[in-house]
C-alpha cells in the first residue's frame, strides 16, 4: 500500500514548472505546445479506428489499431508534461513513457516482416484496369441473359402489364386460346380458365350475324386487322362499350388472331353528354329568351347566334354570322350608350372576352336596327377555354333592357320627387312634433287637472286581467285602499257573494264577446248600499287580443236617493193633476148641460144650432181632459185614440144627418203634447161639424176622412176632407164671417204657427202643417 501510495504522490519532489522558473511566458509557451501536440495526437487515432470500422476488407487491420495505441499514448505524455508543471507524479508519468516506449519498439518490430506483403499489393491503375475488365465482363453476360428472357419477358409484360384486355383465338375455330389478367378483371370472371374455350362473341351484347363475321375475317385476312366499337356484357350483367382490334399474328411457327379489347366507356359516355350537350346548346339557342352569341378565337368570328338574338336585331343568320371582329360594329349597328358613339371593334365586349380573356359584367350598349330604332342591350361575356387553360371562343349573352330603363328613368323622377315630398314631409313633421311637444304638454296639464278633478270626484277608475284580479285602482271606492285591492277578485272583496257574482258575470260578458258594456249595478256593504254607473270596455295587445278590462264607475247613490224623492213627488203631482182634469172634465160637462137645458128654452133654430156648436166645442175639451184623467203620460196624449173619440162623440150628436155618411181615421200612432191635441181637437171638431152638417145635403152619402201624420223631424199633417159638394173657390179663410171657420184659421196660423190649404177637387179638404218643438 506504501508502494502505491508512494507511486501516486509527488514524493518530496519539486513541480517541473521550478526548471521554468515560474516564468510565465515560458510555463504557457510549454503548456500551449504539449496541449496542442496532445489533441493532434488524440484526433489521429479517431480517425484510423473510423477508418478501419468502414473498411471491413482492409488488409492488416491491426497494424492501424497498433498506430492507434501508439499514438494515444505519445499523446499522454505531452498530457503529463502539463500536470507535472504543477504536480510533481514523475513515477506516473515515467511509467507511461515506459509504455509508450514497449509499444512503439513493438510497432517498429512488427513493421518489417510487413513491408514485403505490403509492396506485393497491386497499385490503383492495376485494380482499376482489373475493375474495368470485369465490368465487361459481367456487362456482357447480362445482355446475353437479358436478350434470352426478352421475348419471354415481352410477352409477360403484354399480357400482365397491359391497360387492354388482350386475347389470343384460334384462327379455325375462333376459340380463346390465351388472354391476360386485364381481360379477367374487364369480364369480372374469376380466373382466365372461365374465358378459354369459349368464342369471343359469346361476351358481346349483340353476336355478329354470319355476313358481319364473313366481312370481319376478310378484312383480317385482305387488311392484316379489323377495328369496331362493339357493346359488352360482363359475366356480373354489367354493360359497357369496347374498341375491338383483331390482326393475324404467327407465335412459334402458330398462326392466331391477337385480339385487342379497350374499354371506351369514358369515351362513349362524353360522345353521349357532347351530343347531349349539342342538343341543349341547340334547345337554348332556339328558346331562350335573350341574344346568345358565340364566337371563335382568335380572330373572333361569329359562330352562331339565337333566334331571339335574330328577333331583338332585326337581322338575319346569315347577315350577323360568320363575320370577324373588324365587321362586328357596322354588321350589328352597335353604338356606346349615349346612342350616337359608335362603338370600335376592340372595346365590344365579345372581341375583349376572346382576344383578352375578360370577364365582362353588366355591359350596357346601344344596337340599332335596320330601321333606325334602338334598344338598350344589356351584355356579359366570357371566353371559352380548353382543357390547358387557353382560349379557344367567347361567348355573350345580351338581353333588351330598353323597358327597364324607361322604368329607371321613371324612378328616378319619383325619387327626386320623392325627395322633394319627404323635405316637405320633415319639415311637417318638425312642426307637428313642436305642436306635439304642446299638446303633450297641454295633455299633462290636463291630467293633472284630471287627477284633481278625479281625487275629489265619485268617479273610480281601474283595471283587471283575465282572471278578473285587479291590476290597477284610482281613486278606490267602498272605503278600501289602492294595497288591499290589487291582486284581488270581486268575491274577496265584496260583502255579499250575490254582488260578485253578478259583477264577474257582467265583466267575464265584455271578455269573452269583446264588446263594452255599460249597466247600472248596486253594491252591499254593512252599513248601506251605494249605486255606480259601471262602463266595463275590453283592453288589447298590439296583436289585438284581450288581456283584461278597463272599468269606470261613477258613484250615483246620492242621484238614485233624489231619484226616488222625485218618484214620490211625482206620483203625488200625477195625483193632483189627474183629480185637476178630473174635475175640469167635469165642470165642462156641467157647462155643456146648462147649455143644452138652455137651448131646449130657445125656440129659434139658429139659436140652437150655435149653442150645440159650443156645446160641440166644450165637449171636445171635455173629452180631452177625460183622456188626460185616464192616461199615466200626463204630458203627452194618444191622438188616434183621442180623434177617435171625438169622432165618435160628432156622429151621436148629429146622428140624424151622419146615417149614409162614413167616418175613416188614417193616422199614425203618435203622442202629441196637450196643447197640441187641444188645438187640433177642435179644428178637427170644427171641419166635421161643418162636413156633417153642410157637405151632404138631403140625406146623401158620403165620406169624411182625417189623416194625421208626421213627416220631417218634428213635422206633422192633418188634413180633414169629404167628397161632398164642396164649398166656394172664392172663400178666404183669413176675412171668413164664419165663426166656425175663422175659429180654424186662428188656431192652424196663431197657435200651431202652421200653414193651411184647400183643395176643392172632389169635395173639401183642408190640409194644415205644422211644427211641434221638442
Amino acid at each position: 500500500m506504501e508502494l502505491i501510495q508512494e507511486f501516486f504522490t509527488s514524493g518530496g519532489f519539486i513541480p517541473h514548472g521550478h526548471c521554468y522558473l515560474w516564468k510565465t511566458e515560458l510555463v504557457w509557451l510549454h503548456l500551449l505546445s504539449d496541449l496542442l501536440i496532445a489533441i493532434a495526437y488524440y484526433s489521429i487515432p479517431i480517425s484510423l479506428i473510423y477508418f478501419v470500422r468502414k473498411r471491413e476488407d482492409l488488409p492488416f487491420r491491426w497494424i492501424f489499431l497498433l498506430f492507434g495505441v501508439f499514438i494515444i499514448l505519445c499523446g499522454t505524455t505531452h498530457v503529463m508534461e502539463i500536470w507535472t508543471l504543477w504536480h510533481p507524479t514523475y513515477w506516473v508519468s515515467g511509467t507511461i513513457k515506459t509504455l509508450t516506449a514497449i509499444v512503439s519498439v513493438f510497432t517498429a518490430a512488427s513493421l518489417i516482416p510487413l513491408l514485403p506483403k505490403v509492396l506485393a499489393m497491386p497499385t490503383l491503375s492495376e485494380l482499376e484496369a482489373i475493375n474495368i475488365a470485369l465490368a465487361k465482363e459481367i456487362a456482357e453476360r447480362k445482355e446475353v441473359e437479358l436478350e434470352l428472357s426478352h421475348n419471354l419477358d415481352l410477352r409477360e409484360a403484354i399480357y400482365n402489364e397491359a391497360t387492354d384486355a388482350l386475347f389470343l383465338v384460334d384462327t379455325t375455330t375462333l376459340l380463346i386460346i390465351d388472354c391476360n389478367p386485364c381481360a379477367v378483371e374487364m369480364f369480372e370472371v374469376n380466373s382466365k380458365e372461365e374465358l378459354i374455350g369459349i368464342e369471343g362473341q359469346a361476351l358481346q351484347k349483340r353476336q355478329f350475324s354470319d355476313r358481319e363475321l364473313t366481312a370481319i375475317l376478310e378484312d383480317i385476312s385482305n387488311k392484316g386487322f379489323w377495328r369496331g366499337d362493339i357493346e359488352y356484357v360482363t359475366k356480373k350483367g354489367k354493360h359497357f362499350w369496347g374498341n375491338l382490334a383483331a390482326k393475324h399474328i404467327n407465335v412459334a411457327g402458330q398462326d392466331m388472331n391477337l385480339v385487342r379489347v379497350k374499354n371506351i366507356n369514358d369515351r362513349k359516355l362524353a360522345e353521349q353528354e357532347a351530343q347531349e350537350g349539342k342538343r341543349i346548346l341547340d334547345a337554348l339557342m332556339e328558346y331562350i329568351p335573350d341574344g346568345i352569341t358565340i364566337a371563335d378565337a382568335p380572330d373572333v368570328n361569329i359562330r352562331r347566334v339565337s333566334k331571339y338574338g335574330e328577333q331583338l336585331t332585326g337581322r338575319s343568320r346569315e347577315v350577323l354570322e360568320d363575320i370577324p371582329a373588324d365587321r362586328h360594329v357596322q354588321e350589328w349597328g352597335i353604338f356606346r350608350i349615349d346612342g350616337i358613339t359608335p362603338a370600335t371593334n376592340e372595346e365590344l365586349p365579345l372581341t375583349r372576352a376572346v382576344q383578352k380573356g375578360e370577364n365582362v359584367i353588366d355591359e350596357e350598349w346601344v344596337l340599332q336596327k335596320p330601321d333606325g330604332s334602338q334598344i338598350v342591350i344589356l351584355c356579359n361575356a366570357g371566353p371559352i377555354r380548353d382543357e390547358e387553360n387557353a382560349v379557344t371562343g367567347g361567348v355573350i349573352a345580351w338581353r333588351d333592357i330598353t323597358d327597364r330603363k324607361r322604368v329607371e328613368e321613371y324612378i328616378n323622377n319619383l325619387n327626386i320627387e320623392l325627395e322633394a315630398r319627404v323635405l316637405e314631409r320633415t319639415l311637417e313633421l318638425s312642426r307637428a312634433n313642436a305642436e306635439l311637444e304642446t299638446e303633450v304638454n297641454e295633455r299633462k296639464r290636463t291630467e293633472e287637472r284630471f287627477d284633481l278633478v278625479l281625487k275629489n270626484s265619485p268617479i273610480t277608475v281601474f283595471t283587471q286581467d283575465r282572471d278578473l284580479r285587479y291590476t290597477w285602482v284610482y281613486n278606490p271606492a267602498l272605503g278600501v285602499d289602492y294595497e288591499s285591492v290589487i291582486g284581488k277578485l270581486d268575491a274577496e272583496i265584496l260583502t255579499l257573494e250575490e254582488d260578485a257574482q253578478r259583477l264577474s258575470h257582467l265583466k267575464q260578458q265584455v271578455l269573452t264577446n269583446g264588446i263594452g258594456r255599460r249597466e247600472e249595478v248596486h253594491v252591499s256593504t254593512h252599513d248601506e248600499t251605494r249605486y255606480f254607473d259601471l262602463t266595463v270596455e275590453p283592453l288589447h295587445d298590439r296583436d289585438r287580443e284581450i288581456i283584461g278590462i278597463g272599468c269606470v264607475a261613477l258613484d250615483i247613490t246620492q242621484r238614485k236617493e233624489s231619484e226616488v224623492q222625485l218618484r214620490a213627488a211625482y206620483d203625488r203631482e200625477i195625483v193632483l193633476m189627474k183629480e185637476i182634469h178630473h174635475r175640469v172634465k167635469n165642470n165642462l160637462q156641467i157647462i155643456s148641460g146648462l147649455l143644452y137645458l138652455q137651448s131646449r128654452q130657445v125656440g129659434e133654430p139658429k139659436t140652437q144650432a150655435i149653442i150645440q156648436s159650443s156645446r160641440d166645442r166644450i165637449l171636445s175639451m171635455a173629452l180631452l181632459h177625460e183622456k188626460l184623467y185616464r192616461s199615466r203620460d200626463l204630458e203627452h196624449i194618444d191622438f188616434i185614440g183621442y180623434i177617435q173619440s171625438l169622432t165618435l162623440s160628432l156622429e151621436n150628436s148629429y146622428a140624424s144627418r151622419s146615417t149614409n155618411i162614413s167616418l175613416n181615421i188614417n193616422a199614425e200612432p203618435v203622442k202629441v203634447d196637450i196643447d197640441t191635441a187641444m188645438y187640433c181637437g177642435l179644428i178637427v171638431n170644427e171641419l166635421v161639424s161643418n162636413a156633417l152638417k153642410y157637405a151632404f145635403p138631403e140625406g146623401r152619402s158620403g165620406q169624411i176622412t182625417i189623416e194625421f201624420h208626421k213627416g220631417e223631424p218634428d213635422g206633422y199633417t192633418l188634413i180633414v176632407r169629404d167628397n161632398g159638394i164642396g164649398m166656394n173657390e172664392a172663400i178666404d179663410l183669413k176675412h171668413a164671417k164664419n165663426l166656425g171657420l175663422q175659429l180654424v184659421y186662428s188656431l192652424a196660423t196663431q197657435q200651431l204657427k202652421g200653414q193651411i190649404s184647400l183643395e176643392h177637387q172632389g169635395g173639401m179638404a183642408f190640409k194644415i202643417t205644422f211644427t211641434i218643438k221638442p
